[in-house]
């Protein structure tokens, strides 16, 4: 009875075959097969905007059996890597200069934008996303969070008000803020200062707000009180009664 092979294709041998060589097809299975899928590197070289990676019926070195995937070369496009209906893990990292979408043929797949390193399962029918939740997260001192396609966090790609619970962290180094008291002492705003003058602070904050016209007579600024309030006022003096305004800070 002739050998067999697992998903991964490994030499499975059949009960009785191979006397006197079955040794060379057991290190074969554990010196090359068994060991490119725990730690094996593949170097995968787009040519095209489609690679398939496939498994066929020998524990020699196959690229689809490794672990980790280095894409490279160029696609000329956004590009997409198939792989076989098996279920294992790759660690694939994409220097194609495309995003790349790894998939099982037919299916979805997770597509993996150039520059970056990801972890995916292939569950027999599609890949996937191995981890979609961490418990606790900490990264380095010149550490940068990113999301949408690799791009730094900001308002535009984030929904604070759902995503974030707590106090605010506020940029250029300064403490947390719970009101806008707190933001505008950790922002460096002393009370009674020129609010405008602080826009390099700011502009983290704010993309643009509306001063009322009506209230924003000849030769006004906008000044804090110390209280948190912000009001049209001339420059030498306090806020107006009457004339403070509220200033959402909105992130979108």
């Amino acid at each position: 009875m002739a050998s067999t092979y697992s998903d991964l294709k490994f030499e499975l041998i059949a009960t009785g075959e191979q006397s006197g060589t079955w040794g060379s097809t057991t290190n074969t299975n554990l010196g090359t097969a068994i060991e490119q899928a725990i730690a094996g590197k593949a170097d995968i070289t787009f040519s095209s905007t489609t690679e398939s990676l496939t498994l066929t019926d020998t524990n020699a070195a196959q690229d689809a059996r490794a672990l980790y995937l280095n894409l490279g070369g160029t696609p000329g496009g956004a590009a997409t890597l198939e792989v076989p209906a098996v279920e294992k893990s790759y660690i694939v990292n994409n220097g194609t200069g495309e995003t790349v979408t790894i998939k099982v043929s037919g299916q979805t797949g997770v597509a993996i934008p150039d520059g970056t390193t990801t972890l995916v399962y292939n569950n027999g029918t599609d890949v996937v996303d191995a981890i979609n939740y961490l418990s606790e997260l900490s990264l380095g001192v010149t550490g940068v969070l990113k999301g949408n396609g690799n791009s730094a966090i900001t308002a535009a790609n984030v929904d604070l008000t759902s995503e974030v619970t707590g106090a605010l962290p506020i940029a250029n180094g300064g403490t947390n803020a719970t009101s806008a008291s707190a933001a505008r002492t950790s922002l460096g705003v002393a009370p009674g200062t020129d609010v405008l003058a602080y826009d390099a602070n700011l502009q983290s904050f704010v993309d643009t707000f509306t001063l009322p016209t009506s209230d924003g007579s000849a030769d006004q600024v906008l000044k804090t009180d110390g209280a948190g309030n912000i009001g049209f006022t001339t420059a030498s003096s306090g806020v107006s009664t009457g004339k403070a305004i509220a200033m959402a800070l909105v992130f979108g």
